[in-house]
């Protein structure tokens, strides 16, 4: 799954579905009690969410991580390509050909091993960007509620882009994230409740690795991929090198 999904579920899980938009009189249990006027207000949650993972400073964090990973993959990388090169430079049937190639398997699995790693880090740290916003608009809510006179504000946009239904999942997902169908605009607190968090609209921009070819690549939805290379076919290089103990070549790093 690509970074930008995983972004957009965990968004998803942290909104708050609710039902209608009005004013409501709502008449309390025992017959007589007089209407209690209920005022409901909608949040855009997806969208703020959206906007701060985009963030420079979201992204900021999520190369962090991703430069530490690489720094590991390239550093194992180093190593394998060493001992191949070793390898290389001594005549068949030398036993410490052997020992090298004991030695580079094992550094194979250790580079698939942080391969795996970094994409359950790299999960967490946007699962706790995720938690970290969706907590400061759930109080930024409660506290614009109570100074507006609000009674319910409920987690809903005001509209859906159609347009980007590529299939019926897309669709039913966009259309179960909607549950409000009709509300004023005036009623909704999404862009006040963006201003008072400073969460800002991102640019349509196309993001550059930061570091040569070999930079984090960004999604659409500026994630940097876990990942930093592939281990070699199989998750190791071959036991048995060429004559002359050429090897394999070391694992591609994209």
């Amino acid at each position: 799954m690509r970074p930008s999904s995983k972004v957009m579920m965990c968004c998803g899980l942290a909104m708050c579905a609710g039902i209608g938009l009005a004013t409501l009189p709502l008449r309390a249990q025992g017959g007589d009690a007089p209407a209690v006027e209920q005022r409901v207000a909608t949040v855009d949650t997806i969208r703020l969410l959206r906007w701060s993972m985009q963030s420079p400073a979201s992204i900021a964090e999520r190369n962090t991580l991703s430069e530490t990973i690489r720094a590991r993959l390239g550093a194992i990388e180093q190593q394998w390509t060493a001992l191949n090169t070793a390898n290389g430079s001594l005549p068949a049937g030398d036993p410490q050909i052997e020992v090298n190639n004991q030695q580079m398997q094992a550094l194979a699995q250790q580079y698939s091993d942080v391969q795996q790693s970094s994409e359950s880090a790299m999960d967490q740290l946007q699962a706790n960007q995720v938690k970290a916003v969706y907590e400061r608009i759930v109080k930024a809510s409660h506290d614009m509620a109570a100074s507006l006179g609000y009674s319910h504000v409920l987690s809903s946009p005001l509209t859906v882009e159609t347009d980007s239904f590529a299939n019926t999942a897309v669709a039913m997902q966009s259309l179960v994230g909607r549950p409000v169908l009709v509300a004023p605009e005036g009623d909704d607190l999404t862009l006040r409740i963006a201003a008072a968090l400073n969460i800002e609209e991102p640019k349509p921009v196309v993001e550059s690795p930061t570091s040569g070819p070999d930079g984090p690549v960004h999604d659409a939805g500026g994630s940097p991929a876990p990942s930093s290379g592939d281990a070699p076919a199989g998750g190791q290089p071959p036991s048995d090198p060429p004559a002359g103990g050429a090897g394999s070549p070391p694992p591609a790093r994209r």
